[in-house]
């Protein structure tokens, strides 16, 4: 069979280190082993692997159908379903994505090699958009008065960021990451305030995910609870300010204006 790059989502360590020997027993390259679908997103975009082997009952905010979607609609790479589940359900929402294979736990290499040859010999092994789900791409550019998304479940810092928009902005709160890039596919912002520490952040990348949907003109101005060396040298690209929960009263209003230009 071809050897390839893999890049596997697992989020069971001894799984995941299983199929990684399985995987390079086969002669192919392990680029990198995530636990999140998020993560696992964007580690496509930075990577590029020839396969994405996905954990599909993975819990959280992107689990592994919709982390396919994402990875195959934006970036054409196949992707091979691990699973242990093989109820209709499961079974059903996986094909909505046309993943390239399946290979189910416990998996043996036959099985693996043969998923892993399809994939690659497949020529556009992207998962298709999902009806009625929409597509990942750039939201609309904004028109008129200063638009704000805030991303944040916590009603202070909702008051707070809207407390300092003059009369006549217009503002829309989104409670998750899932609901803002909802909001997005609709509506253009000039501004995104985000609470990083929500429980669908998986650590800040999830917002870097979001500026590669946005773009690099939009302004993000980000809010966490600890602001550590390691946590604002991973998101340093990703958002324009980066504040400490303890800063928001003090600073989120002049923050707002200057990124609006008010």
């Amino acid at each position: 069979m071809p050897s390839g790059s893999i890049l596997i989502v697992e989020d069971q360590a001894i799984v995941a280190k299983d199929l990684s020997y399985c995987v390079g027993d086969l002669g192919n390259d392990v680029v990198d082993i995530v636990a999140s679908g998020t993560v696992a997103v964007t580690k496509v975009a930075q990577l590029k692997p020839d396969v994405v082997l996905m954990d599909i009952g993975r819990e959280g905010e992107r689990d592994g159908v919709l982390a396919a979607e994402a990875s195959g609609k934006r970036f054409n790479v196949p992707v091979v379903f691990v699973t242990s589940q093989t109820d209709v359900a499961t079974t059903t929402r996986a094909k909505r994505v046309d993943p390239a294979g399946c290979v189910v736990k416990p998996f043996e290499p036959e099985q693996t090699a043969e998923a892993l040859r399809a994939a690659m010999d497949r020529p556009s092994a992207a998962p298709v958009e999902r009806p009625g789900r929409p597509s990942l791409s750039a939201p609309p550019e904004p028109t008129g008065p200063s638009t704000l998304l805030i991303v944040d479940d916590q009603a202070h810092t909702q008051a707070s960021v809207m407390s300092g928009v003059p009369r006549g902005q217009r503002v829309k709160l989104g409670g998750t990451f899932d609901a803002a890039r909802e909001i997005l596919q609709k509506q253009g912002f000039h501004l995104i305030v985000i609470n990083i520490d929500l429980p669908d952040a998986d650590g800040g990348s999830a917002i870097r995910e979001l500026r590669q949907v946005v773009g690099t003109e939009i302004p993000i101005i980000a809010i966490a609870e600890r602001v550590s060396p390691t946590l604002a040298a991973f998101v340093k690209e990703s958002v324009s300010v980066l504040l400490q929960s303890a800063q928001v009263e003090a600073r989120l209003e002049a923050e707002v204006n200057e990124a609006l230009g008010l």
